[in-house]
C-alpha cells in the first residue's frame, strides 16, 4: 500500500493549520482616502507629510505628490473621529466614520499654514516640505553658528527661532509661508537659494 498520498495530505492539513490565523488577530484592509491637501488655499507642495491621527496614535501617513494629490491609508483607530494634519498643520476636516477596505476618493484637506508663538526649525520644516533645505543662524552669546538639516535632524543644532532674530534659509524652490501673522517670501532663483528671515 502506497502511504505517500495520504503522508503528504495530512502534513499539507497540519501545515495549513498553523498557518491559519483567528479572523480577528489578522489585519484588517486600511481605509484609503485620496485628494488634495491645500495649505493657504493653494494645492501642499510636494513632499509635504499628511498625518492621520486617532488622538494621539497616528493611523495612517502619506507625503503629497504633484498638485497636492495624496493616497493615504488610515488604519482602524480605537476611537471614532479622526482628525489630519497637513505637514504639522491641524486640518479642518475630520473623519467621523471609518470603513474597513472602503476607498474614499475627493476627500479634500485644508490646513493653514499660520505659524505663532514658539516656532521650531523642525515645524518649519515639516510645512515647507521638500521646499526646506536647511537653515542657519549665529548665537550672539555662544559665540558659534547653529544649523538645521531635516536629512540630519538629529544632528542639528538648530532649535527653537527666537523673535526678532535672522536667519539663513537654503531652500530648493519659490515659497511663501506665514510667521506671526507675515508672509515671508523665500525664493530660489538664479543660481541663489539663500533668504534671509527676521522671525
Amino acid at each position: 500500500m502506497n502511504l505517500l498520498p495520504l503522508v503528504l495530505t495530512r502534513l499539507l492539513a497540519l501545515f495549513f493549520t498553523m498557518g491559519a490565523a483567528p479572523v480577528e488577530a489578522q489585519l484588517e484592509p486600511p481605509h484609503v482616502l485620496i485628494g488634495q491637501a491645500r495649505s493657504k488655499g493653494q494645492p501642499a507642495n510636494p513632499g509635504t507629510l499628511i498625518e492621520a491621527w486617532d488622538k494621539q496614535a497616528k493611523v495612517g501617513e502619506a507625503t503629497v505628490v504633484a498638485d497636492g494629490m495624496y493616497v493615504l491609508k488610515v488604519s482602524k483607530p480605537r476611537g471614532r473621529t479622526i482628525t489630519f494634519t497637513v505637514g504639522g498643520i491641524s486640518a479642518s476636516e475630520t473623519l467621523a466614520t471609518w470603513s474597513m477596505g472602503k476607498i474614499q476618493r475627493d476627500f479634500e484637506l485644508s490646513a493653514n499654514d499660520q505659524l505663532a508663538g514658539e516656532v521650531t526649525a523642525s515645524r518649519i520644516a515639516q510645512v515647507m516640505g521638500t521646499a526646506s533645505v536647511r537653515a542657519f543662524a549665529f548665537d550672539d552669546a555662544a559665540k558659534e553658528g547653529l544649523f538645521y538639516d531635516q536629512r540630519a535632524a538629529e544632528y542639528s543644532t538648530l532649535t527653537t527661532l527666537t523673535p526678532e532674530r535672522p536667519y539663513l534659509f537654503l531652500v530648493s524652490r519659490d515659497y511663501s509661508i506665514a510667521l506671526n501673522g507675515k508672509i515671508r517670501e523665500f525664493t530660489c532663483g538664479n543660481g541663489n537659494c539663500w533668504n534671509q528671515v527676521v522671525r
